[in-house]
């Protein structure tokens, strides 16, 4: 019966979610085994795990215990494809992330790859023409053209896509190949516990061996000694061996230099080839949003495209995120889309409206004083409706205001860097449906232009 109900509940979500998200994460679930009470599936990577728990995991538990008259525990395990045996349980009531992530090697049997990031679905401009061309370069030849090629830009113009591209088109060709997505905060952690485990064998094994790293957000490492010792000797060792390395930075490899990464270091980062992502033009903004609506199979006035582009210059996440919340206010309250409709819906969003010159610890601020809880509170593990609210509106409103990265704001708040992704995609959900609160974030956007 439980099975049963499960097939079911994928049908309904198949109708209610686009036809990406559906393919993206719901798909990919696996039915494992069910008892009276308690039903078991799985889900590829550990990724997916964490955008299950912030996204679906609610509403699944809420439609199987409904079509079943009575309270299910579900369980959720994380089974990579090349290990079906290493498997760990994550239960719908506290299971943190973390937990699964130690237990599962997210770089090895799991790529840490999103699907998504490919480069038929990377949009072309004069911007990034060039950084796509090697990207594209190096996924045909690895290791052997443009090591390393580093990528370097500001915020959300399209790096970590071109980065997952290369990553995803080598796999297609060769599914064997050992490919390692790692930010610069995860290698830090990861060499830490390794010190504290005693492991540092297993460490440099696990990234030495790698056919192509991809490391993202370098500027994480500066003035960090000892890690980048370990990244110096780990990248000299994939180099040697004519293994790809990919990296991201918000800086040049001389700005890293002169902000303090260290000389050897930086020779190398810069020994490839360095490509600017420059903000994208108007056309390529437009383009960008044409493509999105395309794939949500969505007919869109020209002019809410243009009214849209010239609000949001600068970050295609944003950009993207903007035309999300106006499909989400259109599909939840049946709204037509219109150029008022959007304008309404992206209140959030308009750049002309935005506080100016916010910190992390402004909004961290605004945002306790509004739900009257502490800082403190929002930092906490706790996941309680309003604490989990108010951080992710910290999440929304961090990486619109400031220029911090996922990676910074996940170091902020103890999270993990797709935590911050999916709690973002997910506040901006509840505020077009809950008016309460978005109350209080009107109040706290308000309060910020105060300061």
């Amino acid at each position: 019966m439980l099975e049963k109900n499960w097939n079911l509940i994928k049908a309904q979500l198949e109708g209610s979610l686009s036809k990406n998200e559906f393919e993206s994460w719901i798909q990919p679930i696996r039915y494992v085994s069910n008892t009276e009470d308690r039903l078991t599936v799985s889900v590829p990577t550990s990724y997916n795990l964490v955008w299950l728990q912030e996204n679906y995991l609610s509403d699944i538990s809420q439609r199987l215990n409904a079509l079943s008259g009575s309270v299910i525990s579900l369980d959720v395990l994380v089974v990579a494809p090349e290990s079906p045996d290493s498997v760990a349980p994550v239960h719908d009531e506290p299971s943190p992330a973390i937990s699964i992530q130690e237990k599962v090697d997210p770089f090895i049997r799991d790529h840490s790859l999103l699907q998504n990031y490919t480069f038929s679905r990377f949009i072309i401009g004069d911007n990034n023409a060039l950084a796509h061309a090697a990207a594209l370069k190096v996924a045909n030849t690895p290791g052997t053209a443009y090591n390393p090629l580093f990528l370097y830009g500001g915020v959300g113009l399209g790096k970590t896509h071109l980065m997952h591209a290369v990553g995803n088109a080598l796999l297609k060709k060769n599914p064997s190949m050992r490919i390692a997505y790692v930010t610069s905060e995860e290698f830090v952690n990861l060499f830490i516990e390794s010190i504290q485990k005693k492991r540092q064998t297993n460490f440099r094994n696990r990234f030495r061996s790698l056919d192509v790293l991809l490391l993202d957000d370098v500027q994480f490492l500066l003035m960090k000694k000892e890690t980048i010792t370990e990244l110096f000797n780990t990248f000299n060792a994939l180099h040697t061996r004519k293994k790809q390395i990919i990296l991201t930075s918000d800086r040049t490899p001389k700005q890293l230099q002169i902000d303090g990464l260290d000389d050897r270091l930086a020779s190398r980062v810069g020994g490839g080839l360095d490509v600017e992502i420059h903000k994208p033009s108007f056309e390529t903004r437009n383009a960008i949003l044409l493509a999105k609506a395309n794939e949500e199979r969505l007919l869109i006035p020209n002019e809410v495209y243009s009214m849209i582009a010239e609000s949001i210059e600068t970050d295609i996440r944003l950009l993207e995120n903007a035309l999300s919340r106006v499909i989400a206010v259109h599909r939840l309250l049946k709204k037509e889309i219109t150029v008022d409709m959007a304008k309404e819906a992206l209140n959030l969003v308009i750049a002309e409206k935005n506080p100016k010159n916010v910190s992390f610890e402004d909004i961290i601020r605004e945002t306790s004083n509004v739900f009257k809880l502490s800082k403190a509170d929002i930092k906490s593990k706790s996941r309680t409706s309003q604490i989990n609210h108010a951080r992710q509106i910290v999440m929304f409103l961090s990486r619109q205001y400031t220029q911090m990265s996922y990676t910074e704001i996940a170091s902020e708040l103890g999270k993990e860097h797709p935590t911050i992704i999916s709690g973002i995609k997910r506040i901006e959900g509840e505020l077009a449906k809950n008016s309460r609160l978005k109350e209080k974030f009107d109040e706290i956007i308000e309060n910020l232009k105060k300061r």
